[in-house]
């Protein structure tokens, strides 16, 4: 477990997601429900910035997927990171609460690389960024279509195979990032 110090730098919310969902690890997925969520960049940025128009809705719905196996790639915890750099502490915060495994940092290898930019390609339209790119493979690895994302626009376009990703949260506001 974390200690005494790595908690108390954690926002309320994120403290409260971390230590309710008793996770000892990043990779403590064996002991986590199986109900599996992908998270975007969107909800882990305004979970940790007060100031964000959707902090409130983010922070609601994180207590409601306090069951659920929350997991995400590298590139959007990369993403998130930079777009707290207003914050070193939001950022400290945001990255004790990955630490402590609140959410699940997937590996992500070479073919997994090369399916991100394929999608890329298929997408290019919109355009695809990396970090969605990245959350589609990891939705078709994991053979689940809830998304817990503020980009509605783009994931309501993307696919695996026919089926529509569920996006989370289901009301409130949207935002793009």
């Amino acid at each position: 477990m974390p200690s005494s110090c790595e908690r108390s730098s954690l926002t309320p919310e994120a403290e409260s997601a971390t230590w309710d969902r008793g996770v000892n690890s990043t990779y403590a997925s064996a002991s986590m429900p199986t109900g599996v969520v992908i998270v975007d960049t969107g909800p882990l940025v305004a979970l940790f910035d007060p100031s964000d128009r959707d902090h409130e809705a983010c922070s609601r719905e994180v207590a409601r997927l306090e069951k659920r196996r929350l997991v995400t790639t590298l590139a959007v915890v990369t993403e998130a990171a930079y777009l707290l750099d207003f914050s070193p502490r939001a950022q400290q915060a945001f990255l004790g609460f990955v630490r402590a495994g609140a959410v699940e940092v997937a590996e992500f290898d070479a073919a997994s690389v090369g399916r991100a930019a394929a999608l890329m390609s298929k997408y290019n339209d919109l355009p695809m960024d990396f970090a969605d790119a990245t959350l589609v493979v990891l939705a078709e690895a994991l053979a689940t279509t809830t998304v817990f994302t503020l980009d509605r626009p783009d994931f309501g376009v993307y696919r695996l195979g026919r089926r529509k990703l569920d996006l989370l949260p289901r009301a409130g506001r949207t935002a793009r990032r």
